[in-house]
């Protein structure tokens, strides 16, 4: 195991001649997480490289959080920093939501002559909006989410649903009809986390007429909704689709449903061919926590055998047990 650099060692380094050093460096500082660091660190970031000033950021806030706040804004609102976008979000602090949506409205207003560093810029701008949860940026995320670009449709959609708040319900069920899946996706796992009982027709004719991703975020929106109308498309689902990956989706949203009518199902899947559903059986029993399941996951614990990419069965029912138990 190589020697770990020290502290002078690496402030050398941040002066060094060579950009790659002075980049490590940075980096380096920020696992470090040596306060005596932090002037060091704001010099650096009038780098004349890039990827030095980036790196240095990110740094600043594991050094020194609080103090690294106002050269985080200044770097966002006068530097164009995206990093500092991202660091932003990190840090927590309410106070940068102004900040954040003023600059993503001004690379908006740039429009199809924005560069790859704007696109970056409203990427990571909007998921520290999403971190911060703070409403006051659900006009924006709206505008962004109107965006010619889909990465950035995307972005939105994830900082709505992050956000929660049901101003940006009339906008995500619209996004149900753009056209890029991945969008839709997006749109779709958004509106679980928003809670809104209107979100729940649509989401299971989605479940019940879509494939793939689609139906398994569907699955897994209306699990987080926990609404009693998702009880039989959910189980219909589990017993009935091909797909293994989205039937576990299904089983797993049964047991967040909380809803006594899913323990005969759920006990039904545990026994499933595929191993995925028995996964998913297992974990949802869990969450329903009936204790009436505790034999037939004590079973499972004890003799099922399969294993897939995710997990294997054994361990799924041990922790549906131990949640049960709890």
């Amino acid at each position: 195991m190589p020697e770990q650099p020290s502290l002078d060692q690496l402030l050398a380094g941040l002066r060094d001649s060579e950009w790659r050093t002075r980049w490590r460096a940075a980096q380096d500082l920020g696992e470090l997480r040596d306060k005596r660091a932090f002037d060091s660190l704001v010099e650096a970031l009038a780098d004349q490289r890039i990827e030095v000033r980036l790196a240095a950021t990110a740094a600043l806030v594991r050094v020194d959080a609080e103090r690294a706040f106002d050269h985080l804004l200044d770097q966002l609102e006068h530097h164009d920093n995206y990093a500092a976008a991202t660091a932003l979000g990190w840090h927590g602090d309410r106070r940068a939501t102004g900040p954040l949506v003023a600059k993503l409205s001004e690379v908006l207003s740039r429009g199809r002559s924005r560069t790859p560093e704007d696109v970056a810029m409203c990427m990571r701008g909007a998921d520290s909006l999403g971190r911060l949860n703070d409403p006051a940026a659900v006009e924006v995320l709206v505008r962004l989410g109107q965006d010619h670009d889909s990465s950035l449709r995307r972005e939105a959609a994830r900082a709505l649903g992050d956000i929660g708040d049901p101003r940006a319900l009339e906008f995500l069920m619209a996004l149900l009809a753009d056209s890029d899946i991945r969008v839709r996706s997006d749109a779709v796992r958004a509106l679980g986390k928003l809670g809104r009982p209107e979100a729940v027709e649509p989401l299971i004719r989605i479940l019940r007429e879509e494939t793939g991703d689609m139906a398994c975020a569907a699955a897994e929106a209306l699990g987080d909704l926990g609404d009693a109308r998702a009880l039989e498309p959910l189980v219909d689902h589990v017993h009935t689709i091909s797909d293994s990956t989205s039937r576990w989706f299904a089983a797993v949203a049964l047991g967040k449903l909380r809803d006594p009518r899913a323990l005969e199902q759920l006990l039904r899947a545990l026994r499933d061919q595929a191993v995925e559903v028995r996964c998913g059986a297992a974990e949802g029993l869990g969450l329903l926590g009936d204790a009436r399941a505790l034999p037939d996951l004590e079973t499972a614990a004890l003799r099922d055998e399969g294993e897939w990419e995710l997990g294997n069965v054994r361990d799924c029912a041990q922790q549906a047990i131990e949640r049960i138990r709890s």
